[in-house]
């Protein structure tokens, strides 16, 4: 059975009739159904469907736009929300803006949402760790911070940076003239949010655990000296 996860809650829910509904238009003649497993494309060659995704747990409804059939296949939208960005806390608006517009461009053009990816890494790069310059030196430098052990990172995300940057160039520089796949925008972007998570998030809740335990040493001194 299909399911779904929910944006607003992060609850996965199954699909069915109480949580999936569709209008489905071909050649200006609509109809609604509910849910209709595999058989919900047949009756026309060429559709488009409104989807609606109501989550069982916090009522947030999901609505999207698919096309099936050769003159409109191409079509996917999300159109509530616009697009899945996540919640980092802690990270600052200019990020937090400079993320969400990748999220929302990427159904329409996967070009520029490599490059503003891009850009948002080279944000993160200057606000999270005050490294200036071009996106190559601020990797490089940042590399060594994380050699020398000033930060704590997976050794893999240098490389994958570096990807994120090479890519990003191909949608910013027209005379590199690359196509970027909507699974490479995609696997872009996640490699973003895991950043986003290790940087912002990760460190935050590492250091709180580290330094709870850092304090059991005054209990055991205190012990000690009665």
């Amino acid at each position: 059975m299909a399911s779904y996860k929910c944006y607003n809650c992060g609850d996965s829910f199954s699909i069915i009739d109480s949580s999936f509904y569709y209008i489905k238009g071909a050649f200006g003649t609509f109809e609604n159904k509910h849910y209709g497993g595999n058989n919900i494309h047949q009756s026309y060659p060429e559709t488009v469907v409104l989807e609606f995704y109501k989550c069982p747990a916090c009522g947030y409804v999901h609505i999207e736009v698919e096309g099936v059939g050769n003159d409109v296949r191409d079509l996917r939208m999300k159109i509530r929300p616009n697009s899945y960005a996540k919640s980092f806390p802690g990270i600052s608006a200019n990020v937090k803006k400079i993320y969400e517009e990748s999220c929302a461009v990427i159904t329409f053009s996967p070009r520029a949402s490599a490059a503003l990816s891009r850009v948002c890494l080279e944000t993160i790069l200057l606000d999270k760790f005050g490294i200036k310059g071009k996106l190559s030196k601020q990797i490089e430098e940042f590399d060594i911070k994380c050699s020398k052990h000033e930060i704590y990172i997976n050794p893999d995300f240098i490389t994958a940076l570096h990807g994120i940057r090479e890519m990003g160039n191909g949608g910013l520089h027209p005379e590199i003239n690359i196509d970027v796949l909507p699974e490479e925008a995609q696997q872009i972007l996640e490699v973003v949010e895991m950043f986003l998570q290790e940087v912002y998030v990760n460190e935050k809740i590492r250091k709180e655990k580290l330094e709870k335990v850092e304090s059991m040493k005054e209990k055991v001194s205190f012990a000690r000296k009665q």
